[in-house]
């Protein structure tokens, strides 16, 4: 079906029931409800590869096209890709979102409700903020995620994928698992930071000031750049830490368990206790200038 004229009024509603149905919106400022949409899966002709995130998949799809465009999901177990649509808002269920155009503007948002929910971003430069969703998913480009509601459930995870990407967690007192995510900002919470992937480049934690729980750091860490409260514990790599802030607190410690760790402190009055950590060094005093 394809509209020719403009859709806004209050009640506007379309309801195209059983089959697979396409829905083409006039130009113009759409505003209506779209009633339920189901689909057999052995006649569905979309088909869209999700090419980072495993198998070949069928799902129901919604381009909005050009715009400043939101679409509200209905309460339940929604399941489709997503594309040019700058605000996306969830229900009740276990939504499943696949983005399959980039999100980088001013103001791109994600708010997926209650339920379990996941998010795929599109491969490219995303930039956006994302609430209330427990999975998080990137692609190939530099992400930008910022969390504007606490992630603190058993099993809440983001994998940001290939590129240089950036995690700021919502304040509170966020416990996740990240993985291939090259920078991490804390709010003002006490954050529990479970590191899934080995680092191969600096990694951040926190903002000066801000005290946080722990970070784990995962197998096979190389190098971290660490604004901590507390680093506990490593595990079976070969740890490099540098602490970039003053650890003085009480109850401050670092443990990196097994194999060759080296730790560097900041600048400063450091007071802490260590465990399993193979090499410490004292941050060197800048070279003044002659």
């Amino acid at each position: 079906m394809v509209l020719t004229t403009v859709l806004n009024a209050s009640g506007n509603a379309i309801d195209l029931g059983v089959g697979t149905d396409t829905l083409t919106l006039a130009n113009g400022a759409n505003s209506l409800n779209i009633g339920q949409h189901r689909v057999d899966p052995r006649r569905q002709r979309r088909r869209h590869d999700r090419p980072d995130h495993g198998a070949h998949r069928e799902r129901n799809a919604v381009d909005l096209g050009t715009g400043t465009d939101t679409l509200s999901l209905a309460n339940g177990a929604n399941s489709l890709n997503v594309a040019n649509t700058e605000s996306i808002l969830g229900g009740s269920g276990a939504d499943t979102i696949v983005l399959t155009t980039v999100l980088n503007a001013a103001g791109n948002s994600v708010d997926l409700g209650a339920g379990t929910d996941t998010l795929s971003l599109a491969n490219g430069a995303n930039s956006l903020n994302v609430a209330n969703t427990e999975s998080i998913l990137g692609g190939t480009g530099a992400d930008t995620v910022v969390l504007t509601t606490v992630l603190n459930a058993a099993g809440n995870a983001v994998d940001l994928g290939a590129g240089s990407d950036t995690l700021t967690l919502a304040n509170g007192a966020n416990s996740i698992n990240v993985a291939n995510t090259e920078s991490i900002l804390g709010g003002t919470g006490a954050d529990t930071i479970v590191l899934t992937t080995g680092a191969q480049c600096r990694r951040q934690f926190g903002r000066p000031g801000h005290r946080h729980r722990y970070a784990e750091l995962g197998q096979r860490c190389q190098q971290h750049q660490c604004r901590q409260h507390r680093v506990d514990p490593g595990r079976d790599g070969a740890d490099t830490v540098v602490l970039t802030t003053v650890l003085n607190a009480s109850g401050n410690a670092v443990d990196l368990g097994t194999s060759a760790d080296t730790l560097t402190l900041a600048n400063g009055a450091n007071s802490l206790n260590v465990a399993n950590t193979e090499s410490i060094l004292a941050a060197r005093a800048p070279t003044p200038w002659c």
